[in-house]
C-alpha cells in the first residue's frame, strides 16, 4: 500500500496540528487567568474591607483631633485673659505704689523744707 501526499495535505495538518495546540493552550490560559481573576477579586475586596475600615478610623481620629484643638484652644484663650487679668492688676498696683512713694516724697520734701525754714 503506496500513500501519497501532496505539499497543500501536508500543510494543512500541519495547521490543524499547531490548531489544536493552540486550542490547547488558550484554553489552559483561560483556566489561569480566570484563577488568578478571582485571586485578584479577593485581594480587592480585602483592601475595600481595610480601606473602609481606615478611612472609619480617620475620622474618628479627626474628630479626636478636632476636640483636642478646640480645648487647647480654650485653655489658651482662658490662660490669654488671666495674664491680661495679672498684667492690669501689676499696672493698677504700680499705680498705686508710685503715687504713694510720691506722696511720702512730697511729704518728706515739705517737712525738710519746713525745718529748713524753722532753722
Amino acid at each position: 500500500m503506496e500513500m501519497t501526499f501532496t505539499l497543500a495535505e501536508i500543510g494543512n495538518a500541519a495547521l490543524v496540528v499547531a490548531g489544536v495546540v493552540l486550542l490547547i493552550f488558550l484554553i489552559r490560559l483561560a483556566v489561569v487567568a480566570t484563577e488568578t481573576l478571582k485571586k485578584t477579586n479577593s485581594v480587592l475586596d480585602d483592601a475595600k474591607k481595610i480601606s473602609g475600615i481606615a478611612a472609619s478610623k480617620a475620622e474618628a481620629v479627626d474628630s479626636v483631633i478636632n476636640e483636642a484643638s478646640e480645648a487647647i484652644t480654650g485653655i489658651i484663650d482662658s490662660a490669654s485673659g488671666a495674664i491680661k487679668g495679672v498684667f492690669s492688676k501689676k499696672d493698677k498696683m504700680e499705680e498705686v505704689v508710685s503715687e504713694a512713694v510720691s506722696e511720702a516724697v512730697e511729704e518728706t520734701v515739705k517737712e525738710a523744707v519746713k525745718e529748713e525754714v524753722e532753722k
